[in-house]
């Protein structure tokens, strides 16, 4: 049931995409949403032997969805924020990347993946 409530919710939020950004079908919140309304009721019917996904399943992909709404919302708005004194709106502003805190970042995720990685392997090399 749960599958079904949240692929209709989906649809509605896709349709509502659609009305909020000039009527045109292939912008991202319509396809995002729309492509989840349709592979949430495909996943219920079994095929490959592949079981359904779990209430937890969905709510993780609830909130995911969520989430990208929000970002998707707020990344177009039309309203100004203002950092520091700076508006971040203003076309003739250029910001940059300061690479070295990037560089810095980059380093657990990159970590996280090696280990997963090798853990991965150890598991096909046991496997065989």
């Amino acid at each position: 049931m749960l599958i079904f409530l949240s692929s209709f919710a989906y649809l509605c939020i896709a349709v509502m995409g659609y009305y909020r950004r000039d009527r045109f079908l292939m912008n991202p919140i319509t396809v995002m949403f729309g492509i989840w309304a349709i592979l949430i009721p495909l996943s219920s019917i079994y095929a490959y032997e592949v079981p359904p996904p779990s209430d937890k399943c969905l709510i993780i992909i609830f909130v995911g969805l969520m989430g990208y709404l929000l970002g998707n919302v707020f990344s177009n708005s039309k309203c100004s924020f203002a950092v520091n004194g700076h508006i971040m709106n203003q076309p003739e502003t250029e910001y940059g990347f300061n690479y070295k805190i990037l560089y810095v970042l980059y380093i657990p995720p990159s970590l996280c993946f090696t280990l997963m990685m090798i853990c991965l392997l150890e598991m096909v090399k046991l496997s065989m």
